[in-house]
């Protein structure tokens, strides 16, 4: 049987901390692939320097190696 799917950790970088809530990082994770889990020094907001999130990654599927998110506001991070 073929591995088509891969569980991949990804970092999100200048995140700003309103996004950080385990809610949003799943609706921002859900725009590459599925959420699996966020790392604890993310939940616990214990390194700000990034967010980490275990995402379900298929192989065949094409890679995005960056997503725009639009915040409340209208500002948009890349």
């Amino acid at each position: 049987m073929e591995m088509t799917k891969v569980p991949v950790w990804v970092k999100f970088r200048n995140l700003p901390l309103k996004c950080w809530y385990t809610k949003c990082l799943s609706k921002i994770t859900s725009m590459l692939e599925k959420p699996i889990q966020s790392e604890k020094l993310t939940s616990t907001m214990s390194r700000l320097l990034y967010a980490k999130v275990l995402i379900e990654l298929d192989l065949f599927d094409d890679l995005s190696n960056s997503i725009e998110i639009i915040l409340p506001n209208g500002t948009s991070l890349r």
